[in-house]
């Protein structure tokens, strides 16, 4: 498009102001021009008239996907004017346009009613929109159907749908939907990948729910390699909110150490150590200097918080060693603050 085009089609759509030439800020909303199409979508987002929402809701057809997504935007900003539209359009004959209406209600902000309307997508016949459906009233933390989502997760069979289920429910479950969650999955080695991942991060949100520690540990010696991160988050809640018998904490601290010498990323060995230390302190320490001099700078920042953490002072040369050689400039900073505490309560 030449610049004088340009310009001229810019000034058109500047001066728009009658809600009868919308029909010139939907086109211009179509145009090839990134600046032509932005300056039709601010213009139509302040053009708060009652005919407006009907012609945009049209644009939920259209082949682009940029004038699909601007639509969506903009039934949710003219709320006030567009909520009698969407609401018909959750029950459009076209799935896509369902799925659209409620994208558009996940954008609405400060009306509850907007909870109700995006439950209708629970009872959709198309599995896309119902999972989008569960995921925004997840985002809304709404109990009022956590019934409604508990059933589909029971009766569910499809791994996204039940990951989404698992995820909304963590965002607005309490203790006693939490206990119901669980009873829903007694044999943990049964569950597939994709919903193990988000079950996993639900307990970790409600640890005390777990029944079984042993099955947990075993669970994770043939899923760490999938979910490790999950795991651990896991067990740092569990660690955080239940006393362990000594065997338990021998359990999860002999998977830790396998865990530990394989060839995991480095944050993950930042956090495997941590965990390490919260059962089995003494071992830690013995091994100590060893992290403290690795070559991984990730295992040498878990080491020296631990010295830190646990007033290791007999290791402050080490550290003071550290600090001079260090590339690393977090763990030089660490190494620093720790040094400069152990040196003032000496001083003391």
């Amino acid at each position: 498009m030449q610049n004088d085009e340009k310009l001229r089609k810019l000034t058109e759509v500047e001066k728009v102001s009658s809600p009868e030439d919308v029909d010139v800020l939907i086109e211009a909303l179509k145009s090839d021009d990134v600046l032509i199409r932005e300056a039709a979508f601010d213009k139509l987002k302040q053009f708060k008239f009652p005919q407006v929402p009907v012609k945009v809701a049209k644009l939920f057809k259209d082949s682009e996907a940029y004038v699909r997504n601007a639509a969506v935007l903009l039934m949710a900003e003219m709320w006030d004017l567009s909520k009698e539209e969407l609401t018909k359009l959750l029950h459009d004959p076209d799935k896509d346009v369902r799925k659209l209406a409620l994208d558009s209600l996940h954008y609405v902000v400060g009306d509850p009613s907007v909870e109700d309307l995006i439950a209708v997508g629970l009872e959709d016949v198309e599995l896309n929109n119902v999972i989008a459906a569960v995921e925004y009233l997840g985002e809304l933390q709404s109990k009022k159907y956590t019934d409604r989502i508990l059933k589909l997760l029971a009766e569910g069979d499809n791994e996204f749908l039940l990951a989404t289920c698992i995820r909304a429910l963590s965002k607005m479950a309490d203790e006693r939907i939490a206990e119901r969650v669980v009873q829903l999955f007694p044999e943990l080695e049964r569950i597939d990948d994709i919903t193990l991942m988000a079950y996993l991060r639900f307990l970790a949100s409600f640890p005390r729910t777990l029944k079984n520690l042993s099955s947990l540990i075993d669970l994770a010696e043939k899923k760490w390699d999938i979910a490790l991160k999950e795991f651990l988050d896991l067990f740092a809640a569990i660690l955080d909110t239940t006393e362990l018998s000594a065997e338990q904490k021998d359990r999860m601290f002999e998977f830790l150490r396998r865990i530990f010498a394989s060839d995991i990323p480095s944050p993950n060995k930042y956090e495997v150590l941590l965990l390490m230390a919260r059962l089995n302190p003494d071992h830690v320490k013995r091994e100590i200097v060893n992290y403290l001099y690795s070559n991984d700078p990730m295992i040498q920042l878990a080491a020296v918080e631990l010295i830190d953490q646990f007033s290791w002072v007999d290791y402050l040369d080490d550290l003071k060693h550290i600090c001079a050689s260090a590339v690393d400039e977090d763990l030089r900073a660490a190494a620093e603050l720790v040094i400069e505490r152990f040196e003032n309560v000496e001083r003391e």
